[in-house]
């Protein structure tokens, strides 16, 4: 656990613990919403093309208030998720208290509570 001295000064990915389909994370995200959201499929250029216009309007209205990127995101998802989680497991003995499809529904509902 926690108490190991082997992991000191170490960074650890908590992530990739459990399978969730692009379907099933927009369907929890729908589900924080409280409303369900209608899919559509479009073309990777037409979507990167339609991120990088949402980057540039958040980007315009409040600079700092979005860190992240609509298109770095699309890109990551599209290629799939790079960390894994094992040397946390290995090292620390971790393990999550929350799989992803009940953590992306919580995630948006504190996201929405921020804006009220």
């Amino acid at each position: 656990g926690l108490e190991t001295s082997e992991g000191w000064g170490r960074a650890y990915n908590v992530t990739n613990d459990d399978t969730i389909t692009p379907a099933e994370f927009v369907q929890g995200i729908g589900e924080g919403l409280g409303r369900p959201i209608r899919a559509i499929r479009l073309p990777l250029s037409a979507t990167i093309a339609a991120a990088w216009l949402v980057d540039a309007v958040l980007g315009a209205l409040s600079p700092n208030r979005f860190p992240a990127q609509l298109s770095g995101a699309i890109r990551f998802w599209r290629g799939g998720n790079p960390y894994s989680s094992e040397a946390a497991r290995r090292v620390l003995g971790w393990s999550p208290t929350v799989r992803h499809r009940e953590a992306v529904p919580r995630a948006v509902r504190s996201v929405i509570g921020d804006f009220r």
